[in-house]
């Protein structure tokens, strides 16, 4: 006995966005690809089309061409180049934005002391006016980005220089730690340990070299003797005045601490979403290939036409001498 299985149903594709359903949607989506946004076929404002004119006159004067059919190679070359330096000014702008999003908003920065006329353009809600492809074009708020682009490295290099000389002062500071901290721990507690009076401690103070021994101490040891306290008082009052002290040397330790935070944003910071750089890149790449074939394609095609003009030219200087030859 033979079992049926029914026949599964077929299932429906998952709802995923296809694209407007009417010819008219259709229509208008294709006409936006062509004439908005980074992909956008056609020149965008009138900066793309002084560069494609500009362009595409370089080739007709540089390769003398003549017809047809090499001005539509070179206006496809035009336009190839056009397109490849609108990807690659995007692929600039997304690395300007990482490093000067987070930068401008971060507190730190004002230990970096920016220009002023950039911490003023640059407000909490002014991102919003950068150089956006898929709304508006705006290349004078790149290009002065890009010219400001000096000043921010000037600055993050002096907040370095600033960085390094905070660092040498801090080991310098700790060696100074270091140093009294073994003479208040071992030799002072030594010294009041042995003798355990103040003329016991001066008659110490004399034996050892006194150099190498706080200026605190000397003092409280070559003083008129009074009221005798015991060594471990004193110990206690002598390191917590040398920490007060620390506590003063070391207060400029707080910009080292704003700096490091500083430091690690910006590391965090510098590179844009490699989601969105990776699919920009790949585009350029095709953009430049397209360049390099449609230039290819140019050059080939005003090389058979001089070879061809440099052979009708020897055709038509060598046939009169026939002709007078025959005749």
């Amino acid at each position: 006995m033979t079992t049926t299985h029914p026949t599964p149903a077929p299932q429906s594709a998952p709802n995923k966005p296809t694209g407007p359903k009417t010819d008219r949607g259709k229509k208008r989506s294709s006409q936006n690809a062509l004439k908005h946004g980074l992909t956008s076929t056609q020149m965008i404002g009138p900066d793309e089309l002084a560069a494609y004119d500009y362009y595409c006159r370089s080739l007709i004067e540089e390769y003398d061409l003549a017809t047809f059919t090499e001005i539509i190679l070179a206006e496809r070359c035009a336009s190839c180049y056009v397109r490849l330096q609108r990807g690659n000014l995007v692929e600039n702008q997304l690395f300007e934005r990482a490093k000067i999003k987070n930068r401008l908003h971060a507190p730190e920065m004002e230990e970096l002391q920016l220009p002023t006329r950039l911490m003023r353009k640059y407000t909490v809600n002014s991102l919003a006016g950068l150089y956006d492809l898929r709304h508006q074009t705006n290349t004078e708020r790149l290009a002065e980005i890009y010219n400001m682009q000096s000043e921010v490295f000037s600055c993050l290099a002096r907040g370095v220089k600033t960085l390094n000389g905070i660092e040498e002062h801090a080991e310098a500071v700790f060696q100074k730690l270091e140093h009294l901290a073994e003479l208040a721990g071992i030799k002072v507690g030594c010294l009041f340990k042995a003798e355990n009076d103040q003329q016991g401690l001066a008659s110490a103070v004399m034996r050892a070299d006194i150099a190498s021994l706080p200026s605190e101490l000397v003092d409280y040891a070559s003083c008129e003797p009074f009221e005798f306290i015991s060594y471990q008082s004193q110990v206690e009052e002598f390191l917590e005045m040398l920490s007060e002290e620390i506590a003063a040397e070391l207060g400029c330790f707080s910009i080292d601490v704003k700096l490091n935070e500083m430091r690690k944003l910006n590391e965090r910071c510098t590179l844009p979403d490699i989601t969105e750089l990776e699919s920009l890149s790949r585009y350029n790449h095709s953009l430049n290939n397209q360049f390099s074939k449609a230039l290819g394609e140019l050059r080939q095609v005003v090389k058979e036409r001089r070879e061809s003009e440099v052979k009708e030219e020897a055709i038509n200087h060598v046939e009169p001498r026939l002709r007078r030859r025959q005749d």
